[in-house]
């Protein structure tokens, strides 16, 4: 019988496997983003680097900040300090607009 902290050599192999994948994953959408500064989008172009740079957020938070694991009062902890970036940038958003 194991610990209850400890991870058997099988589920280690496949969080390995799944933290480079994701890992990989965030490579692509680096190229993506750059690539996205080549190609003429207009107005659109900050909407799409703001969603690839969402994606890759969400990416970090629930699996290399291992959120998915978490009890759900962290998992508030950190749905309210998105919720808060987000009320920022929208008063950011609204000063901006406004001038």
């Amino acid at each position: 019988m194991t610990s209850p902290g400890t991870t058997t050599p099988l589920r280690h192999d496949r969080q390995l496997w799944l933290l480079s994948a994701i890992f990989l994953l965030l490579q692509a959408l680096l190229l993506i983003t750059w690539g996205a500064h080549y190609v003429p989008l207009g107005a659109f172009t900050p909407v799409v680097n703001f969603g690839i740079a969402i994606i890759k957020t969400l990416l970090v938070a629930i699996f290399f900040m291992q959120l998915r694991a978490e009890s759900g009062l962290v998992r508030a902890a950190a749905g309210l300090g998105g919720l808060w970036l987000l009320i920022l940038f929208t008063l950011l958003l609204a000063d901006y607009l406004t001038r």
